[in-house]
């Protein structure tokens, strides 16, 4: 019999929770963070964000490190994959491997309050020519184990001329402490974008269903105290 992998074991295992839960099976889980399964939080027809993302970047677990004050910065992005990247004119490009560099920084902030359950986090984007975009989301759900966190969400952007999108999000990465307990930064970190749907017709974007996968380009993102707007 062929082997299922752990990927698709545990999408399984989220779908039927799901199902189990609207049908009023009580689950007696105690974790952290109240999390969605992913099955809930993306819809099935946008498992392909998480085929291209890969199953071993996916950490799973139901206890993943604390990730409130986190806060690390990406001098540059190894665009590693792409998958299902469509043009305005509906032109599908499928594209794998290492196929690019972003010289953007980019500046993570995961933190928490005494008001939500969830994880939230502030997300900015330096460009080459000093463009600057930042975005908040006060839901998102961790899993992960030991140091490894898996981060995914569902964004709605509201750029000048972005069209508005609305955007399928997973994070992953692991967390670095030195000796002392002091955070480095991460390693291994990934992103990966889907585009679920616009608003109204952006000026100038790749069409709605493109993915798109980015991991850094250093061995560490360094921790980086960036943000100096949220009162811990």
């Amino acid at each position: 019999m062929k082997r299922i992998s752990r990927f698709w074991v545990f999408i399984i295992l989220s779908m039927l929770l799901s199902a189990c839960e609207k049908s009023g099976v009580e689950f007696n889980f105690t974790e952290p963070i109240e999390n969605e399964p992913i099955g809930e939080v993306f819809d099935p027809i946008d498992y392909d964000l998480l085929d291209a993302f890969g199953e071993d970047h996916i950490h799973f677990g139901p206890v993943p490190p604390s990730l409130d004050g986190i806060s690390f910065e990406l001098q540059g992005l190894d665009i590693l994959y792409y998958k299902k990247l469509i043009d305005n004119n509906g032109n599908i490009i499928e594209h794998t491997g290492n196929s690019g560099y972003d010289g953007s920084t980019n500046y993570h902030h995961f933190f928490t309050d005494n008001t939500s359950s969830y994880t939230k986090h502030r997300f900015q984007t330096k460009d080459p020519n000093a463009n600057i975009y930042t975005r908040e989301n006060d839901i998102v759900y961790v899993i992960g184990h030991d140091n490894s966190f898996t981060a995914y969400y569902i964004e709605q952007v509201t750029d000048e001329g972005s069209g508005n999108p609305t955007n399928a999000i997973i994070i992953s990465g692991t967390l670095v402490y030195d000796h002392n307990n002091q955070f480095l930064g991460v390693k291994d970190y990934r992103i990966g974008k889907k585009i679920l749907d616009y608003e109204y017709p952006p000026m100038q974007a790749y069409a709605k269903g493109s993915i798109f996968i980015m991991q850094q380009h250093n061995p560490l993102a360094p921790a980086s105290d960036w943000d100096h707007s949220i009162n811990e």
